[in-house]
């Protein structure tokens, strides 16, 4: 179903990039084999992902493979109703995407679509899992995996609504990268032009649209104006932007007006209920003037409402009613296919840290440093964790030692506890709180809650610690299934068998101790409220935290260097507005600017011919082409961009609205992320491959003998090797980790709060995602 084809686009801008790919470039496909699903048969995630070290360089075709990045206010899930998973509450992303490419010669001109979400064949498209909607209607072996992304030059094609896979998201099949990363996106926010080959040299540009073919049921701009459509909704309409943190010209002085109106609705109500106050009154109680203003309050408030009413509902016919994504790459110096355009830096030095935690690995970045003191180091760790402060105090150093060791482990289960304690803070006499005594009564029924409470407690650990063991054996008999081990499927079988029925009984002992608040059933806690009550007015019995239970996190690996600076692709696209929005604008202050160059004028003639609207292509597209143009061919000039701080001259409107309503050139303009000038290949995303392993020691035994050849270390809170212990059977363990800025955004807040502006902080770290899961025989991956 098509939105309402009269109002305008919004045109939200997006960043694109290219890799150049010439002579003798290989890499590694790091995406998810689904190979087995085609197999037919359960299927674990481990069968899925990329053994690391165990892949193969693979050529590279020749020619561009461009990438483009989502806007992030569609990388976003509102917040989740009960029982909704967040994959139901994403919004979907375009599934048609047009491809221009267009330079100094007529023939690097040239145009494709993308179609996202079309099922092809095996051969042509990207492999895709399909979900199982329905539990009772599973999935036949033949259904299980589909293949998906067409791409049709743009001459032979129109849109005739094929068989598609709807619904697609920024999270694609499940994958956190995939949105990110080309060949996770191959074929859905990608695409690879081949045809540049026969190009011998020149510079090109390409310019990249996308939107929905079925707006009105995917676009999450039209489902939003649908639903408010008959309320006129203008809250739902501020929230929808709120949520994408998206702005355009006139936007927020829309939502004023609409406040206004509101606000002179609310005058015209309350002057009206004090009228009839004032009627039912006896005459000459209250002055005349007092009637006479309400009476004039009420008409000029609700003539304020009218007027704004009426100015919204004008406006509202107006509003952009679907999505247009645009981007410009611009500059690509094209070699021929036999040239070498460069990949990852291998010169450029850089330094990396492995700490238990982010801040600590960050400290010990900072205490490499020639000249830095271990002082100046344990420093910043605290303050990355915000416990500068208790250094200030007697014996800081000491607890903070003892914080920053807690911080480097998770906790796992909780335990709870009972107190008794005031309402309100006693007054203090002679520096001591006045407390009163609380009777031995009291105290023996709150020992009796408490000993219930540690009964229920000890019952819901041993039932998590079922739940791992059943786990375990779940996952160790699929293993089995895989390598036809009969014998051992029905151990586990049996094994699973045991722990399911151990695990039901502990449910019932456990729900027989507490209700679904976790509170504990019978007579001892009503036997304390009561006394509490009578005894001890003014007081209340709490809920407290008992001892917690921890195990050690997964270690974080950070890597330094200028190599690693943020590209910004992801995350902050509203970086270069001071409120952090993304400015966007609507087809209808798209910049006509001057005449095309004679040049442009055979690539503009061209798309004209094609008559891109009948073919299904929005109408913005020939504007944009022409503005794409403008851009490309600047040589050097400056042109003006909405939000651009970090190029030329600022247009940037200010921080409150989008402007005075007025078509400045900061609203014609496209924002800053729309323009990409091409400076070499990228590199990022970096997915990192690590490999740990520990042996054991020679000889180790059982019980005490096994701490033969360890030593407590100087702290006394760890153990190392002694020097005469002998390394036996070794273990290893390996992954994959997506390596992210998180660790120097959440440095670069913790410096903003204390005062410390910084810029950037090249650092790129991920923790060592499974390693502690590893070693507790646990595999913590994707099941399907």
């Amino acid at each position: 179903m098509s939105a309402d084809p009269s109002r305008p686009f919004l045109l939200v801008p997006m960043n694109v990039e290219a890799l150049a790919v010439g002579a003798a470039s290989a890499a590694i496909d790091l995406a998810a084999d689904f190979s087995a699903l085609a197999e037919g048969g359960p299927c674990l995630g481990s069968l899925l992902a990329r053994e690391p070290f165990q892949e193969t360089p693979q050529a590279l075709a020749p020619g561009v493979y461009l990438h483009w990045s989502l806007p992030d206010g569609l990388t976003h899930a509102p917040e989740s109703g009960e029982g909704e998973a967040v994959g139901q509450r994403m919004p979907a992303i375009p599934n048609r995407w047009l491809v221009l490419r267009f330079g100094a010669a007529d023939a690097a001109c040239r145009g494709w679509v993308v179609e996202s979400d079309t099922l092809v064949d095996v051969r042509a498209g990207r492999a895709w899992p399909r979900r199982v909607a329905d539990a009772s209607a599973p999935l036949g072996p033949d259904e299980l995996l589909v293949h998906l992304g067409r791409c049709v030059p743009l001459e032979a094609w129109s849109e005739h609504h094929p068989v598609r896979q709807p619904g697609i998201t920024a999270l694609g099949y499940g994958d956190p990268v995939f949105a990110a990363s080309f060949p996770h996106g191959r074929g859905v926010l990608g695409f690879h032009d081949g045809e540049v080959c026969a190009l011998h040299e020149g510079e090109l540009h390409y310019l990249v649209l996308g939107w929905y073919s079925a707006a009105k049921d995917e676009d999450p701009l039209a489902v939003c104006l649908h639903k408010a459509r008959s309320a006129r909704d203008w809250d739902a309409w501020k929230a929808f932007f709120e949520g994408c943190a998206w702005v355009y010209p006139g936007l927020d002085e829309l939502l004023v007006k609409h406040e206004e109106r509101l606000e002179a609705e609310d005058r015209a109500l309350q002057a009206s209920a004090h009228a009839r106050r004032v009627a039912q009154r006896r005459r000459g109680a209250v002055p005349r003037d007092a009637a006479r203003w309400l009476a004039s309050e009420y008409v000029e408030a609700r003539r304020q409402a009218q007027a704004r009413k009426a100015e919204l509902d004008t406006a509202w016919h107006h509003l952009p009613g679907q999505i247009l994504c645009h981007g410009l790459l611009a500059g690509l110096r094209w070699r021929g296919p036999a040239a070498v355009y460069g990949g990852p830096p291998r010169d450029a030095p850089f330094r990396a840290a492995l700490g238990e935690d982010g801040a600590e690995a960050m400290a010990a970045l900072l205490g490499a440093q020639p000249g830095v003191p271990a002082e100046h180091a344990a420093y910043f760790e605290a303050l990355q964790h915000d416990l500068d402060p208790l250094l200030e105090h007697p014996g800081g150093a000491e607890r903070l030692a003892h914080e920053l060791h807690v911080r480097r482990f998770q906790p796992l289960s909780r335990a709870s506890g009972w107190e008794i304690a005031e309402r309100e803070p006693a007054p203090l006499r002679a520096g001591r709180p006045a407390r009163k005594a609380i009777p031995g009564i009291v105290r023996r029924a709150l020992a009796a809650l408490e000993r219930q409470q540690r009964a229920a407690d000890a019952v819901a650990r041993e039932l998590d610690s079922l739940g791992q063991a059943f786990y375990l054996a779940w996952y160790q008999r699929g293993l089995a299934s895989f390598d036809c081990d009969a014998e051992a499927v029905e151990r586990w079988r049996a094994e699973e068998s045991v722990l399911r029925a151990r695990i039901a009984l502990q449910r019932e002992r456990l729900a027989e101790r507490v209700d679904a608040q976790g509170m504990p059933r019978g007579r001892p806690l009503e036997r304390v409220r009561a006394l509490v009550e009578c005894l001890l007015p003014g007081h209340e019995l709490r809920r407290v935290d008992g001892v917690r239970f921890h195990r050690p996190r997964d270690p974080v690996l950070l890597l330094a260097g200028a190599a690693f600076a943020d590209p910004g692709r992801h995350g902050t696209d509203g970086r270069h507005r001071a409120d952090g929005r993304l400015h966007c604008r609507t087809s209808t202050r798209l910049a006509e600017g001057g005449p095309a160059a004679a040049k442009d004028e055979a690539v503009i003639g061209a798309m004209a011919g094609l008559d891109l609207q009948r073919r299904g292509i929005p109408a913005p597209a020939a504007g944009l082409l022409r503005e794409a143009m403008r851009i490309a061919r600047a040589d050097g000039t400056v042109v003006p961009r909405a939000d651009a701080t970090d190029a030329g001259p600022s247009n940037a409107p200010p921080a409150g609205g989008s402007g005075t309503g007025a078509p400045g050139s900061a609203d014609l303009a496209p924002a800053a992320i729309a323009c990409t000038r091409w400076c070499g290949n990228p590199w990022l995303p970096l997915l990192l491959q690590w490999r740990v392993s520990w042996s054991e020691l020679a000889g180790a035994g059982e019980g005490a003998e096994a701490l033969a050849g360890w030593r407590l270390d100087a702290r006394g809170n760890g153990f190392e090797r002694s020097v005469e212990a002998v390394p036996g059977r070794e273990h290893v363990f390996t992954g994959t980790s997506l390596m992210t800025p998180g660790v120097a955004d959440a440095l670069r807040r913790r410096l903003a709060k204390a005062g410390m502006e910084v810029a950037a902080i090249d650092v790129l770290g991920q923790n060592l995602d499974g390693l502690m899961d590893g070693l507790l025989a646990r595999c913590a991956r994707p099941e399907l």
